[in-house]
């Protein structure tokens, strides 16, 4: 960890793990699935001994479940459930678990869209963890998280398609306090399908809004969920 403008010391980190991923994948298309389903379970271990800081010990599980289902000519919903566990073995005073590296950090295209991932629109946000600009958060304790994606997806022309989404997210970090858990938001998408997935600008509106949040939020990205 280092400051672009020299403001931090630097800080070096190993975090050693063993991961085991399980896939069961029944989509009519990998990269644009209308139909089937999609399951991938993990589960993620990490002990000093294989390696990594003494004062990081912990274990992550991350499942999902994504549902394709055609449902009037050739429109489609697709549906996402995503929920994860992360605990802390360490029993060390200084131990825990970075929450930057590690920790559920939901907004943005890849979870909840209408949030800019990186700032402070993404929760938890640092204020939220009690941080400054000095501090990096430690679990000593367990976080929860749960997300929902859904998207009513429809043709315009040709390779041209649009969407319609709703997605939201929950997070929880044991001992502390938010001023709200779950936040959510709803918005329109422009797909071009290429050979690799779809090409997607989307604008999300914050159905929650906070004082000093934008309303709404453009994202651009290939690929969909």
């Amino acid at each position: 960890d280092y400051s672009l403008n020299n403001q931090l010391d630097r800080n070096e980190q190993n975090i050693a793990t063993t991961a085991t991923n399980l896939d069961i994948d029944y989509r009519n298309n990998i990269f644009n699935p209308t139909s089937g389903n999609y399951t991938r379970l993990t589960f993620e271990y990490s002990h000093p001994d294989f390696g990594g800081n003494y004062t990081i010990n912990y274990w992550k599980t991350v499942e999902s479940f994504t549902y394709y289902k055609p449902f009037w000519k050739t429109w489609n919903w697709a549906q996402l459930f995503r929920a994860g566990y992360l605990y802390n073995l360490s029993d060390l005073n200084e131990g825990g678990v970075p929450y930057d590296k590690k920790g559920f950090v939901l907004g943005g295209q890849s979870s909840v869209r209408g949030f800019q991932a990186g700032t402070q629109e993404a929760f938890p946000n640092r204020r939220q963890l009690g941080l400054n600009r000095e501090t990096t958060y430690y679990l000593k304790t367990r976080s929860t998280m749960y997300l929902v994606k859904s998207e009513i997806r429809f043709p315009i022309f040709g390779n041209v398609g649009g969407a319609l989404f709703y997605d939201g997210g929950y997070v929880d970090v044991e001992g502390l306090q938010f001023d709200d858990y779950y936040r959510d938001a709803a918005g329109i998408g422009i797909r071009y399908n290429t050979p690799v997935g779809p090409f997607n600008l989307e604008l999300g509106h914050k159905l929650d809004r906070r004082d000093g949040e934008d309303a709404w939020v453009f994202h651009l990205s290939i690929g969909t969920f």
